[in-house]
């Protein structure tokens, strides 16, 4: 403290010893602050990541999107239907769309499985044979947009009502939506639940799981052609291929 030295008043030297002593203080007082401030994040997101941690992803790999990119840039000669799946034909080769296992989820509170079902994309390098039960959808049609249909499925537990019966919370969501809070929910899975295909003709084909289902039946009636953004929107997201 020699630049004190030039005051002769120990008053003066007093009053900026005092200073000194002041921050000296609040330096530690800060750091302690920081240091206490930075543990609660750290304690913060710990917390975050355990109430995330039973959340699965099952997407489009980075071969498949090859895959729907192909369809989209080289429209096929026909488009089939065929229950588990939609065949893409062209002259020597073929794609497929189809339903499959995505994750078995046995729920922590019972001892019942469940299922949450998920769609791939296959190359088949042989030439398509039409089967009895194939059904046409489009022949020589161009197609102007590709679009992958995104779900979230989540696992409430059960409620038990009387002595033989439970219900059952657990269904699906728009994967930007928040999950509900009025009930507790288990296990969290977000799927690639099929794809929307926009033709120039201006038809919209939907070829995607409804309602977590283990084939493409129950979307057969109701949502296979049109459009239904407005409606599925609480259930789907729809996302462009680029």
């Amino acid at each position: 403290m020699a630049w004190l030295g030039i005051y002769q008043n120990a008053e003066v030297n007093i009053f900026f010893l005092s200073i000194a002593f002041f921050l000296s203080n609040f330096s530690v007082y800060l750091f302690s602050s920081v240091s206490e401030n930075r543990h609660w994040r750290k304690r913060q997101n710990v917390s975050r990541h355990f109430l995330n941690s039973d959340m699965e992803e099952y997407l489009f790999s980075d071969e498949e999107l090859s895959h729907l990119k192909f369809i989209g840039e080289n429209s096929p000669i026909r488009i089939w239907y065929e229950y588990i799946q939609y065949v893409f034909e062209y002259k020597d080769f073929h794609f497929i769309l189809e339903v499959k296992l995505a994750e078995k989820v046995c729920q922590q509170s019972e001892t019942q499985l469940h299922f949450a079902m998920k769609t791939e994309v296959k190359f088949i390098e042989e030439k398509f044979v039409v089967q009895n039960g194939s059904e046409l959808l489009s022949e020589n049609e161009k197609i102007s947009e590709i679009e992958i249909y995104r779900t979230k499925l989540y696992f409430a537990k059960h409620r038990k009502i009387n002595e033989n019966y439970y219900l059952s919370d657990s269904g699906q969501i728009n994967p930007k939506k928040g999950l509900p809070t009025n009930i507790e929910i288990e296990k969290v899975i977000i799927v690639d639940a099929g794809i929307g295909i926009k033709l120039e003709n201006k038809r919209i084909l939907n070829l995607f799981i409804n309602d977590n289902d283990e084939d493409f039946t129950s979307n057969d009636s109701k949502y296979r052609e049109g459009n239904f953004y407005e409606e599925l929107s609480s259930k789907y997201q729809f996302i462009a291929l680029n």
